[in-house]
């Protein structure tokens, strides 16, 4: 009932899906307690309990793949690599749709499971329809010619589509799918998201190459991991490639493929392992403490250290604002809009005015 509404939900060009799970958070939260902290809390929680199902995928794609061992790199890595660690209380679509895509990954291809996952990756395409490219390749990949394998996905995930898009999209904006193609002609074809900023065509590449540190050694890992999970590997380099292509780029877009990378690691190390006959399981053990020695300097280098305290201050002062009795209004400059703590910190009913 309060709050500034974002110029997409003004122009109709966003699914009202991850809103509605969301707010239905907040209603959750507000019995708990006053104030933002108590749905903050209980939002960031959600997401970050859902974000661990790539440790789980990691586990079992490598248990899949190899045994053990294999679970114990791919699934540690998943769990202590940077990437995914900062990423996971994040109230992003681009997060909860790879999540989901890689628990399709998952879950076994058979039975009752390969339904979940179809349902999975339909809720995927409706929350980022972007990452339809990298969810086609792994359905093409993992489907082939094989009809059982088939039917899941065009019965349970075109269903889930045709409901959580198509139906709710009719239902609240008035025209099915509008989420999906105006939001393509709004920013895309009309220029709207280039107009917001455009990096380079390497400007993803050059985040891989901090984050991927040292890269010389870890792309072999990963290209060996990748062929042990084929279908996670091409999905990545999908969402790499399609992304490159868009003008307007920021990290979050790719983090399909950021969340995928330290489970390739896993794998390429549990193959390294099996190339120097090293058996026993207490050495992947001290593999995911290596790696998570690694992504602990990653994480804090010169070129990274900054985000872990971003904008911290100025969420800091918007919950300080909320705790003000008789607040009757909040006025903010040398705070561009998108740095402010909006009414999601702020939790009062009250005017905000923006010097410019």
């Amino acid at each position: 009932g309060t709050g500034v509404v974002p110029w997409e939900y003004h122009a109709g060009i966003r699914s009202w899906l991850f809103p509605g799970l969301i707010a239905n958070l907040m209603r959750l939260g507000a019995m708990l307690g006053d104030g933002p902290e108590p749905y903050l809390l209980l939002i960031r929680g959600a997401c970050s309990a859902l974000s661990l199902s790539i440790v789980w995928a990691g586990f079992r794609l490598g248990e899949h793949a190899q045994g053990q061992r294999a679970a114990i790199l791919a699934g540690g890595f998943a769990a202590v690599w940077f990437d995914p660690v900062w990423f996971a209380p994040a109230v992003l679509t681009e997060t909860v749709a790879a999540h989901l895509i890689i628990l399709a990954l998952a879950l076994d291809a058979a039975g009752r499971r390969a339904w979940l996952a179809a349902i999975c990756l339909g809720l995927a395409v409706c929350l980022r329809y972007q990452y339809g490219p990298a969810i086609a390749v792994i359905i093409l990949w993992r489907c082939r010619l094989s009809w059982p394998a088939w039917r899941p996905i065009l019965v349970g995930g075109a269903a889930t589509v045709l409901l959580a898009g198509g139906v709710l999209d009719w239902v609240t904006w008035g025209a099915p799918f509008q989420s999906f193609w105006l939001h393509f002609l709004r920013n895309t074809v009309g220029g709207i998201g280039s107009a917001m900023g455009t990096e380079p065509v390497g400007f993803y590449l050059a985040y891989l190459m901090v984050a991927l540190w040292p890269a010389p050694l870890l792309l072999p890992l990963l290209i060996v991991g990748g062929t042990r999970a084929p279908a996670l590997a091409l999905a990545a380099l999908a969402t790499v490639l399609v992304h490159t292509l868009i003008p307007h780029k920021e990290v979050r877009f790719i983090y399909l493929a950021l969340a995928a990378a330290p489970i390739l690691l896993g794998l390429g190390v549990d193959a390294l392992m099996e190339r120097v006959r090293v058996r026993s399981w207490p050495w992947a053990t001290a593999g995911v403490l290596a790696c998570a020695g690694l992504s602990w300097m990653v994480a804090t280098s010169p070129a990274l250290a900054a985000r872990w305290s971003f904008n911290r201050a100025n969420i800091q002062v918007f919950l300080a604002a909320s705790r003000i009795p008789g607040l009757t209004g909040l006025g903010v400059r040398d705070m561009r809009l998108i740095d402010m703590g909006g009414y999601t910190y702020l939790h009062r009913d009250v005017p905000l005015f923006v010097a410019d």
